[in-house]
């Protein structure tokens, strides 16, 4: 969970916590939601939230193009990600694609 802070936490990796999304996603809009996936179910609001925190713009001063999910991955060191990629992209885009159409296409 990337707004998860304090000894230990880490540096955010959100790429991960977009894969994490996506993957409850797919859960969440099964009917009837099965008792195991309940707990999971209820921190995906939470997650996807934490995560919109990490979208460019995430300043007045950043340039770059709009709806861009940041600090995807690790950097050398255990120095805080200052990257963008397509993974966390790809999978946040999945995790909301999903929830809006109640599903995916197999």
């Amino acid at each position: 969970d990337p707004a998860v802070t304090g000894p230990g936490a880490g540096p955010a990796d959100t790429a991960a916590a977009a894969i994490i999304a996506s993957a409850i996603a797919r859960l969440v809009v099964l009917n009837p939601l099965p008792e195991l996936c309940r707990r999971h179910a209820a921190r995906l609001g939470p997650l996807l939230n934490s995560i919109a925190q990490h979208v460019t713009p995430v300043d007045a001063k950043d340039v770059r193009p709009a709806g861009m999910l940041v600090e995807a991955g690790t950097s050398a060191a255990g120095a805080p990600p200052q990257c963008e990629t397509w993974i966390g992209d790809f999978f946040l885009l999945e995790a909301l694609h999903c929830l809006d159409r109640k599903g995916l296409p197999c």
